[in-house]
């Protein structure tokens, strides 16, 4: 059964069913006139019997948030509040935008900056396509003229952005992220930037434009000998954080040996082979099968959805987890934190600095 729901709880599974349905319609995850997998295999996906389904359909018919249509199924009966879904798809078109431009080598800053400077110079609503635009009402106002970056101001808000202070550097985009994130909880006064490993060694200059000559680079073990190779010769610091698997991480690799068949999934060799190497390192069991997979191999994807009964995943591969496999397969990501005694040190470490 998937460990979405309880067959211990006191509420019955199809209202359980019928409840993670309707948190994925809330969410935006299911979007009105989308239909829903067919009734068999919803039951193979969350390993429940057909008549479960069929009750927590009902159930979310009754609510009206799905309707039947006969010989086609089940599909999304809701619409979201509009202002809601605006800002959701406004989300996610900043977030695109972000990634792409940390990717590239530029600061988050920078991509703001640019949106501004656009605005500034009388971007032209039109450019953005054949919609409606309505015209601006005139004020008796000049209009702002950007100005060069000679001018004092300007070079305020260039030194401004060069005042960072700490980096966390990782392999990939989600993982310095989600590292600099468990970091900033320790140091509430410090903003913690992350940094892509490859884009740091690709446009270092770049990069180290945008901290104090005595920032503190922090890294995992993994990376400390290629961080002091790109950082060597500057003046910055690195401080390398011990780090530990998650509980959620953890207890999934201790089950290893009760299953037959476990999906590994990443989206590069590099981080497939780690992701791999950790799940062996756990299983003593000759009947536990370990089937790695990149996301770009449909074919052996297709065997771990039908034969998984736990999916390991890279951070980088967060989305094609969320999004292609079946509701009822577990999942579980491998996921690190600092070790607290490594907290304490990093804030003893800046403070020094």
């Amino acid at each position: 059964m998937s460990k979405e729901l309880d067959p211990k709880a006191t509420i019955p599974l199809y209202h359980q069913l019928a409840e993670l349905v309707e948190r994925r319609i809330s969410a935006g995850l299911l979007r009105y006139g989308e239909r829903l997998p067919s009734v068999r295999k919803f039951a193979t996906d969350m390993k429940v019997s057909p008549q479960t389904v069929m009750k927590a359909l009902e159930v979310l018919e009754e609510k009206g948030l799905i309707r039947s249509e006969k010989g086609r199924g089940a599909f999304v009966n809701v619409k979201l509040d509009l202002a809601r879904e605006e800002q959701k798809e406004l989300e996610n078109i900043a977030r695109t935008a972000m990634i792409k431009s940390i990717k590239l080598g530029f600061h988050p800053k920078d991509l703001i900056n640019a949106i501004d400077g656009l605005v500034e110079r009388g971007f032209e609503l039109q450019e953005a396509g054949d919609v409606a635009v309505p015209t601006p009402e005139p004020v008796d106002k000049p209009a702002k003229v950007l100005a060069p970056i000679s001018s004092s101001d300007n070079l305020e808000r260039a030194e401004k952005r060069r005042l960072e202070q700490l980096a966390f550097v990782e392999c990939s985009l989600e993982q310095s992220v989600d590292m600099a994130k468990e970091i900033s909880k320790h140091l509430a006064d410090i903003n913690v930037v992350p940094v892509v490993l490859d884009i740091l060694r690709q446009n270092t200059e770049r990069i180290l434009s945008y901290f104090q000559k005595d920032a503190v680079f922090v890294t995992t073990p993994f990376h400390e000998q290629e961080l002091k190779r790109i950082l060597s010769g500057t003046k910055l610091r690195i401080f390398v954080v011990d780090i530990k698997m998650t509980k959620e991480f953890l207890a999934a690799l201790k089950r290893l040996n009760d299953m037959n068949y476990v999906g590994i999934i990443a989206l590069d060799e590099s981080n497939l082979k780690s992701a791999t190497g950790f799940a062996k390192a756990y299983v003593k069991s000759t009947k536990t099968r370990i089937v790695p997979a990149l996301t770009s191999d449909a074919k052996t994807i297709g065997e771990i959805i039908a034969k998984a009964q736990l999916v390991i995943h890279t951070p980088s591969s967060r989305d094609f987890a969320q999004l292609k496999l079946p509701w009822g397969i577990e999942k579980v990501e491998t996921t690190f934190v600092p070790e607290e005694d490594s907290i304490r040190e990093l804030k003893d470490f800046i403070g020094k600095v």
